[in-house]
């Protein structure tokens, strides 16, 4: 099955850093894109990146916080509390007002997992972008939602005893001051 080597991987991570580009990695590669993001919530509840593969600059402020009220995937995701696949964001109504900033980048597809706690309580979004449509099959799907689930549990066993709101305020603002060139690189063919 897709999932166990992604878990074998992830599993007995027990850096916070490393499950994230782990899962990340994993995750963006499940579904052949080339780019994706990890939010976790901050101190307003609002969900920020804490870890990226292959986005800009621009997409990190664009969508460095993001409130469950708004048209994102992310968005549509935190505020169903379920798993959001959009094929093509250009004709998805509620992605309307960042139809431009996606075709800049570009991105066509999007497909957004909720992180949930033990008590069902959305606490971040892994999500993988393509610049070119993508149709997950079924199984990917279910791998997607289970492989959701197991990276939040490991996230609540690594971020335990942390001040989580405080990490991901943190972690958020260091990818800003980042340099460009520490940012991967999206290969043209």
């Amino acid at each position: 099955m897709l999932l166990e080597p992604m878990l074998s991987r992830l599993r007995p991570v027990r850096d916070l850093g490393e499950a994230l580009q782990v899962a990340l990695r994993d995750f963006v590669s499940l579904h052949g894109a080339e780019m994706g993001d990890i939010q976790l919530a901050g101190h307003d509840g609002l969900l920020r990146i804490v870890e990226s593969l292959g986005v800009s600059r621009e997409f990190l402020e664009t969508f460095r916080q993001v409130s469950p009220t708004s048209g994102s995937a992310c968005g549509q995701a935190a505020r169903g509390g379920t798993t959001v696949f959009i094929p093509d964001v250009g004709l998805d109504p509620e992605f309307a007002p960042y139809r431009a900033f996606a075709a800049r980048v570009p991105f066509r597809s999007v497909l957004s997992c909720p992180l949930r706690s033990p008590a069902g309580d959305t606490v971040g979004m892994i999500s993988a972008l393509s610049a070119q449509p993508f149709a997950p099959t079924a199984l990917e799907m279910q791998a997607a939602s289970a492989y959701a689930g197991a990276l939040a549990d490991v996230l609540a066993r690594l971020l335990h005893g942390r001040n989580t709101a405080d990490w991901v305020e943190a972690r958020s603002a260091s990818l800003l001051e980042a340099t460009p060139w520490q940012w991967p690189r999206l290969a043209l063919h």
